[in-house]
């Protein structure tokens, strides 16, 4: 073959394949990671700022539009916040009773809950806030006591196939989101039980998870609260970081120097590990599977704005620092980045935990 008809045909192929690459990070891949395709929330987070220090009103992060009361109730089983798994995230659990898919999940109910509250802070209408303290009351009543002293929320009816995690697991999500629901429903309350029951949750911050808890010490010392207690420890940096939320607010409310305290360990022990959740054009979801990196919805609308609010806590400039770059990754090249290794991430996740195999196995004993 002539040169020049050799390098005619290497242009052309070249040029094939760059459209085909464009083709696809633009047209194709918002379909395979739809989170792309959703319009940007209007996250806030500045608005916990306006009440006053010992006072809790609006979280640390907003959503933006405030659901409907008909939102909330959509669905429920007497007004009390469930998921409902014949719709949704069958694939990454297994029930215990595969029949009954509305089922109370310790993360769900609690985000429901804090945001119902948020809703009544927004809009004066007591609905929300009637709906707040009914699943405020639930979530007390339902909290399973450790050792007499600490409590945890757990998840009775799901197996998560991810970590591998047997039923009756803890989430440190699930205890951050929660303190924060109990701290607010006693100061509009002023009912001892609902701080009595905090206090209870805080302590799950110093146990060990192996005991039911929320803790995992490090071989360095560090302190990390889980939002999947599997074994060996993922940590997840979102839970850890809903975690910390939680413990501040318990501080906020109480002046607790043991919250306090709890809460300056984790932060000490995230500033010093962030490096780990930085894969240099994106983040990870978490340690145990940080080949992989964490979705668009993760690191935009969960990453990022945490960070922001952590720096805001603490003046640490570890959090600045890794919120900017994360913001930086939002842009090119870095972006294009990401959605090639995406791609990759997800051929490659066939063949680990979500072995389309295992979940065939799993459909056919259902």
């Amino acid at each position: 073959m002539q040169p020049k008809r050799f390098l005619q045909r290497s242009v052309r192929i070249l040029l094939a394949l760059l459209l085909a690459l464009i083709v696809y990070l633009y047209i194709i891949f918002p379909n395979i990671e739809k989170d792309l395709r959703k319009a940007p929330k209007n996250m806030r987070t500045d608005l916990w700022q306006t009440s006053r220090p010992d006072s809790l009103g609006c979280y640390f992060i907003e959503n933006g539009a405030t659901p409907s009361v008909a939102d909330f109730l959509a669905q429920t089983e007497d007004s009390i916040f469930v998921v409902n798994y014949r719709e949704s995230h069958r694939s990454s659990v297994t029930l215990r009773d595969p029949e009954k898919f509305f089922v109370h999940f310790t993360n769900h109910y609690s985000v429901k809950t804090l945001n119902s509250y948020s809703a009544f802070l927004e809009t004066g209408n007591g609905a929300y806030l009637k709906l707040f303290m009914k699943n405020a009351a639930w979530m007390r009543d339902h909290l399973t006591v450790l050792q007499d002293t600490a409590a945890v929320w757990t998840n009775d009816n799901m197996i998560y196939d991810k970590y591998k995690l047997s039923f009756g697991w803890p989430s440190a999500y699930a205890q951050g989101h929660g303190l924060s629901v109990l701290c607010r429903a006693f100061q509009s309350t002023r009912d001892s039980s609902y701080l009595a029951a905090a206090e209870k949750v805080l302590n799950s911050y110093n146990l060990d998870y192996r005991a039911g808890g929320i803790l995992d010490v490090d071989s360095a010392g560090g302190y990390w609260y889980l939002e999947y207690p599997a074994d060996p420890p993922a940590y997840v940096l979102n839970g850890f970081i809903y975690g910390l939320f939680g413990i501040y607010d318990y501080w906020r409310l109480t002046g607790s120097p043991k919250a306090l305290r709890y809460f300056e360990r984790g932060v000490a022990t995230l500033a010093k590990n962030l490096h780990r959740y930085d894969k240099g054009y994106w983040s990870a979801y978490d340690l145990l599977y940080k080949q992989y990196c964490a979705g668009y919805n993760y690191h935009r609308n969960f990453h990022i704005p945490q960070l922001n609010v952590l720096y805001q806590l603490t003046g640490n400039p570890a959090f600045h620092e890794y919120e900017e770059k994360f913001r930086k990754y939002l842009g090119e090249p870095y972006f294009t980045v990401f959605k090639i290794k995406f791609s990759l991430d997800a051929v490659s996740r066939r063949f680990s935990y979500k072995n389309p195999i295992k979940q065939l196995s799993k459909e056919h004993l259902h």
